[in-house]
């Protein structure tokens, strides 16, 4: 059986904002309901301990998807494939 789950939050710039961290599954069906009011980004903030506003504070200044160069997609994808590995021996050296 099928369990529903509600998450309570908002989207900034494209991105899923909650007061508590949540893990959202992905290649399920959603609904997404819209309730109108207006949830201002401060406001949450408040429920953040000092080190989850400092993080959310410095994902809300990256820039959006659209904002990327094709150099950083390029460089995101060499990363994804593993191109950037850590070299340990040459790093003690």
């Amino acid at each position: 059986m099928v369990q529903v789950q509600s998450y309570q939050g908002f989207f900034k710039d494209g991105q899923f904002m909650s007061p508590k961290a949540v893990k959202l599954p992905e290649n399920v069906e959603v609904f997404i309901t819209i309730t109108g009011r207006e949830m201002p980004f401060k406001s949450v903030d408040d429920d953040f301990t000092p080190e989850q506003s400092a993080v959310m504070t410095v994902l809300s200044s990256l820039p959006s998807k659209a904002d990327y160069t094709s150099e950083d997609l390029e460089a995101f994808e060499r990363l994804e494939r593993g191109d950037y590995k850590l070299k340990f021996a040459e790093r003690l050296s």
